[in-house]
């Protein structure tokens, strides 16, 4: 019969803790602990690496949409309905097309340094593509949804943000949906991108907002640089 190679090592390492002096034990311990710390450490890495967006630290496409699908699963038993937002960057392929990219990711980089200035400490943000975010809102009415998009808009539009090729201007278009328990994150995720959609053909740096059933517009000016 051929015993399981950890049931062996078991076996030895009872044996040979019979025969250790307290400080031997206490030595081989410490080696243990240090061992499944560094172990713990690498699978928190993994799972960092497994959720979260290399370039800006927030949560990735998948893991964000994941957030969202747990938002609307709580909304359908208590009523407390998520908001959602879509921001993206103006005119961001010029940014990268006259500096280039890495000057284009260390805008990207920014940009989510000021979001996440301004949204709560339950909200989540994640990179769904290119310069692409979302913006999940637990719990939070059209008024309060139109009010954190505004904030994040105003964030990134109001000052010029610092590369190393100089100060550069960049907006947010930004599309919100309200209220919705009911809906799919598939079809969350479309009413929203509606939303994005007309706050670019409407003219860019604005926030367009749908909530319950019916359409609104929050039409912005754009900042002055």
């Amino acid at each position: 019969m051929q015993l399981e190679p950890a049931l062996v090592g078991l076996g030895l390492r009872k044996k040979m803790n019979e025969h250790m002096t307290p400080k031997q034990l206490w030595r081989e311990n410490e080696q243990l602990r240090k061992r499944l710390e560094e172990t713990e450490a690498s699978l928190r890495a993994i799972r960092e690496l497994a959720t979260h967006d290399a370039l800006t630290g927030v949560l990735n496409r998948a893991a964000i949409l994941e957030v969202l699908r747990r938002e609307l699963a709580r909304c359908g038993r208590d009523g407390s309905a998520p908001s959602l937002a879509i921001a993206d960057g103006d005119h961001f392929k010029s940014v990268n097309d006259t500096y280039g990219h890495p000057v284009g990711d260390e805008v990207l980089r920014e940009i989510i340094r000021r979001l996440r200035a301004q949204v709560r400490p339950y909200d989540s943000i994640g990179r769904y593509g290119g310069e692409e975010f979302l913006v999940v809102a637990p719990n939070c009415s059209p008024t309060h949804a139109l009010t954190l998009a505004e904030r994040l808009r105003t964030s990134v539009a109001n000052q010029l943000i610092k590369t190393d090729a100089g100060m550069i201007p960049i907006t947010l278009s930004l599309g919100v949906v309200t209220g919705k328990c009911q809906l799919s994150v598939d079809a969350l995720f479309e009413l929203a991108d509606e939303a994005l959609y007309r706050a670019k053909h409407n003219g860019r740096n604005r926030v367009e907002v749908t909530a319950g059933d019916a359409a609104s517009s929050q039409a912005v000016a754009p900042a002055a640089n």
